[in-house]
């Protein structure tokens, strides 16, 4: 009897992301460009800043730096939603939270030093579709994102993320978008903004290794990690954040609804319902 061989659901997850990613640039060329200029975007910062690429190409970052992050797949009956529970078990993914389109798009303000993520997006475009029966109509389903990721932040420091973000929200009702950037960076002016400043406070997560200098240095007794690093003998590199956001997709999406449909959705809102359908 032949042993057969069985893909990790890590595997499985890869090729399913990225047949994914095949059938949306097949449907819709522009995200095709999209993802040709986020990668001329990318290319052009790391030109412009070599201690970024070092550091990127020190923790193996550089060819993971343009791949697809998240997607996002819609279904239309309870159904369809236990199935896909099903079939993301088989990848190894799991239900960890819920959103509704309540929320507002989330992200830090511009910093030195980039904290968890920030997303913007393109508004979704009314097309025209054929639905079941024969009926002419339009939807509004295809939108992009472009994200900026930075460093994972610890319980500590995502607690102090979470008070000034709802303490730039208090005090942003009704304000326009300039205002309401003014006000968020004036709130995360209380979020350090170095990396150093993080890792001593402990906010964020760092990987720690050795320099070159570090590994020809074989006599050092020296076990404090601080003065370790200020010899350069160690570096600490800031560990990228790699979840999801999910109330900052339920902006875009609210976003992308528009303001009669985005109310009515929210009305509706249902945790329950949501749940017991997903069967999870």
């Amino acid at each position: 009897m032949s042993q057969k061989t069985l893909l990790s659901t890590d595997d499985v997850r890869d090729r399913f992301s990225k047949a994914m990613s095949t059938m949306y640039q097949a449907e819709v060329p522009q995200y095709g460009t999209l993802l040709e200029l986020v990668e001329c975007v990318n290319q052009e910062m790391l030109g412009q800043q070599p201690e970024l690429y070092r550091r990127l190409e020190a923790q193996g970052e550089l060819a993971r730096l343009s791949v697809e992050r998240h997607g996002a797949i819609r279904v239309g009956t309870a159904g369809e939603l236990s199935m896909l529970r099903r079939l993301f078990a088989v990848m190894g993914m799991y239900p960890v939270g819920y959103y509704d389109p309540k929320a507002v798009i989330e992200g830090p303000p511009h910093r030195e030093c980039a904290i968890l993520l920030r997303q913007t997006s393109f508004k979704a475009l009314e097309e025209s579709i054929r639905f079941a029966g024969d009926t002419q109509g339009t939807h509004t389903a295809r939108f992009g994102e472009v994200e900026q990721r930075g460093v994972a932040l610890t319980p500590k420091g995502r607690a102090l993320y979470d008070q000034l973000l709802n303490d730039g929200r208090k005090q942003a009702t009704e304000l326009d978008n300039d205002a309401h950037q003014a006000v968020r960076n004036s709130v995360f002016a209380a979020f350090p903004d170095s990396d150093q400043a993080m890792r001593r406070e402990g906010l964020a997560y760092f990987h720690y290794h050795l320099t070159d200098a570090g590994q020809a240095a074989k006599d050092c007794t020296d076990k404090d990690t601080e003065a370790l690093i200020a010899q350069g003998l160690i570096e600490a590199q800031p560990i990228t954040y790699e979840d999801f956001l999910p109330v900052s997709a339920a902006g875009i999406f609210q976003s992308s609804l528009g303001g009669a449909q985005s109310e009515a959705y929210v009305g509706s809102a249902n945790r329950d319902s949501f749940e017991e359908a997903l069967g999870a």
